[in-house]
């Protein structure tokens, strides 16, 4: 390069200066000294280069990493990584040095210097690529072996030890017996690639299987066990009706899911089905984990859908109490009473709250259903553990939900309560006895003018009964006054028409 950029130099025609002829000494000077170090390098290197080189080859093609590496060819094809939580991986154990060496060959070789025989014995072109495929090659079977036990976890490698340890047993051949320079090795790599595949493959069917049942419990966990539409107000035959067929179609649904849930695992344990004892056991204990997100899932179904009731009668920090249910004002037995009674709305609330709960038992454990699938009897005896539906019925905070909405449905009695004694200012409209009270007043012997006045009160009475609210909302409640306004307007017609006959009757008798 120092020459190159020297003859660009000398190719321009510049005129001679005392400074040009100090460059070119300069310039002579560095060429000199840059040869002279690379004639050092090169008698340097020279004598690092040790004959018989070809004996490395003749060492084993793997190691185990217990065992001593050796830097040079005679390291083994692979070795093994250093032993963590996560289990042992393979590595390439093709000397580091060798490979140095190479391309310490090919940089000699374009600055034009002889290669010593003993370096280009080994490091040949035909024997450069060779080793270059060879290498290849084996960190395929690397790269597989790897890749399976990176994706497993420490509790699936002890579920697919047996499959592992059939892995090794292919593999062991490279860690020992076949030599770099030895035959046979295209069809050692083929071998173990291809047992490789066929692991892998079940492990991935086993990751897919793991997917599908996080995604069958995420979808039971966002189903939802109550069905509140939103600005609907209900009465209470008609909400308890609509949940009850919402509750069937929910057991349907999570019936569904456990099934498809239980297939999948029944389909993921016939890897394993005649593996030993120790598989068997990881075996149970992964499905206790699932058995445990099912539950977890459940859990979460059914506390979120009773936070959603507990929220539509008591509101949150973020969401005002809309109108939920809707109470009719009816004058019963001489008493304005709410129909259906708040009692009656209270005992609907608290039945559709268990029946969310009593939903989840429609879904048995896994563990007792996939036990009786594989004994052949849907009948076989429980093993006594609670059932996801005692499990969640006893747990401390969905106990805390129902509690808040038992404590909404009783707050709202005080505000009921205190709306009905708005009406008791019309109390002596119904309360009196018409017939009676007329015949004290006929007695009475009245004037025209206190016929009027009374007749004029009553009209007056209904219109402003007509003026009351007819719809007022109060809480999760809208209560209806339609069909109180229309009895107690009737109570004052008939009045009226009490007095106008009273008046007709004293009048018929005054002209006869």
């Amino acid at each position: 390069r120092v020459q190159r950029q020297r003859a660009k130099l000398d190719g321009q025609r510049l005129p001679p200066t005392r400074e040009q002829d100090e460059a070119r000494a300069q310039c002579t000077q560095l060429e000199s000294a840059i040869e002279e170090y690379i004639r050092r390098c090169y008698g340097d290197w020279v004598q690092t280069v040790e004959t018989g080189l070809a004996k490395y080859l003749e060492n084993s093609l793997m190691t185990r990493a217990q065992a001593a590496l050796d830097d040079r060819l005679n390291g083994t094809l692979l070795k093994r990584g250093e032993r963590t939580e996560e289990g042992v991986a393979l590595e390439q154990n093709f000397d580091k040095s060798l490979i140095r060496l190479f391309n310490e060959v090919i940089y000699w070789e374009k600055l034009r210097y002889d290669i010593p025989f003993v370096a280009m014995e080994i490091c040949g072109r035909d024997n450069k690529e060779r080793f270059r495929v060879m290498r290849e090659n084996v960190m395929l079977v690397v790269r597989d072996y790897n890749s399976i036990l990176q994706v497993l976890t420490k509790d699936e490698r002890r579920l697919f030890q047996e499959r592992i340890h059939f892995l090794d047993k292919k593999i062991t051949p490279g860690l020992g017996k076949l030599k770099w320079a030895g035959r046979g090795i295209g069809d050692y790599i083929r071998e173990c690639r291809k047992h490789c595949s066929d692991v892998r493959q079940l492990v991935f069917d086993f990751k897919a299987a793991k997917e599908q049942i996080a995604h069958a419990c995420r979808q039971v966990s966002a189903t939802s066990l109550v069905h509140i539409k939103k600005k609907r107000v209900y009465d209470d035959i008609e909400f308890q009706g609509e949940q009850r067929a919402h509750a069937d179609q929910v057991r349907r649904t999570l019936g569904t899911m456990h099934s498809e849930v239980k297939a999948t695992m029944l389909r993921a344990f016939e890897v394993f089905r005649y593996d030993g004892d120790d598989v068997q056991a990881e075996w149970m204990r992964f499905v206790e984990k699932v058995d445990k997100m099912l539950e977890e899932a459940l859990r979460t179904t059914v506390k979120r859908s009773l936070q959603e009731l507990s929220r539509a009668i008591n509101g949150d920090a973020r969401t005002d109490v809309q109108p939920l249910f809707r109470l009719n004002a009816v004058l019963d037995t001489n008493r304005v009473e709410f129909k259906p009674t708040i009692a009656n709305l209270k005992e609907t609330v608290e039945s559709v709250s268990q029946e969310a709960i009593t939903t989840v038992a429609a879904v048995p454990r896994l563990s007792e259903a996939l036990r009786a699938s594989a004994e052949g009897d849907a009948r076989v005896e429980a093993s006594g553990r609670q059932t996801f539906f005692e499990v969640i019925s006893a747990d401390e905070d969905i106990t805390k939900i129902v509690g808040q909405i038992i404590a909404g449905m009783s707050g709202i009695q005080t505000k009921m309560a205190k709306y009905l004694t708005t009406w008791d200012r019309y109390k002596h409209i119904w309360d009196v006895d018409k017939d009676a009270f007329m015949r004290r007043y006929a007695k009475a012997n009245r004037s025209l003018t206190a016929f009027e006045t009374d007749i004029q009160r009553y009209k007056e009475l209904q219109n402003e009964i007509q003026s009351e609210e007819g719809i007022t909302n109060s809480g999760f409640i809208r209560i209806d006054s339609s069909p109180l306004k229309q009895t107690l307007t009737g109570h004052c017609h008939k009045w009226q028409v009490k007095f106008t006959n009273l008046l007709n009757d004293n009048a018929n008798a005054d002209l006869s």
